[in-house]
């Protein structure tokens, strides 16, 4: 059984503005999200972990590497990870854009599969897709081990979602940054047993 620790990134300005941030917004960390990762290192065990994963995107691999200082493991960036592409809307404010496109928006302001036609922007079940074609992968190399995955808040609802067979991602909240979660996947039909989810910088997380 491999277990995957799901890690999103640290605080950017898009965040701190309520920006819609995708996979073509290489945003760095604010100081806030340098704070939430240093943070989040002091309640991880980082001992538990093998190597870690992240994606390439400058957020996440920058939180990955902040987490790693004192742990010396071996890390890598996969863009499978990457947050969903929402083509033309990256870095666009949601309220006007909810405004014209009503259906392209959820009753939080979190886009829909509508979205996509629209913004020419990456399909919710392409992110599905990548996502699990990532953690297969990783859980067939390695069927014992315990990695760290750092990504984005919409991919790792996207995983989440397909790993646990849910029709609708908007089944699965969104995740805070530094919001941590964990998976224990059998290899076989990647069998998978959500063990938490969301769990916040300020809290021991074994």
């Amino acid at each position: 059984m491999t277990e995957i620790t799901l890690v999103r990134h640290g605080e950017t300005n898009y965040n701190a503005k309520g920006l819609i941030q995708g996979a073509s917004s290489d945003m760095p960390l604010n100081d806030t999200g340098q704070e939430q990762a240093a943070a989040l290192r002091g309640h991880l065990d980082m001992h538990r972990y093998d190597r870690i994963v992240s994606s390439d995107l400058l957020r996440a691999f920058s939180t990955a590497r902040i987490l790693n200082k004192d742990a010396d493991l071996p890390i890598e960036q996969d863009e499978r990870l990457r947050e969903l592409d929402p083509g033309d809307w990256d870095g666009h404010e949601v309220a006007p854009l909810k405004k014209e496109f009503p259906g392209a928006f959820d009753d939080l302001g979190f886009l829909t599969p509508d979205y996509a036609a629209v913004a020419n922007g990456e399909s919710f079940s392409a992110v599905r897709e990548r996502m699990v074609a990532v953690t297969k992968d990783y859980v067939e190399k390695y069927p014992e081990g315990h990695l760290l995955f750092v990504s984005h808040g919409f991919a790792i609802r996207a995983l989440v979602a397909e790993l646990l067979h849910l029709a609708d991602v908007y089944q699965v909240a969104q995740m805070q940054n530094t919001g941590v979660a964990r998976l224990t996947i059998k290899p076989d039909e990647l069998m998978t047993r959500l063990v938490f989810y969301n769990r916040g910088f300020n809290e021991d997380i074994f």
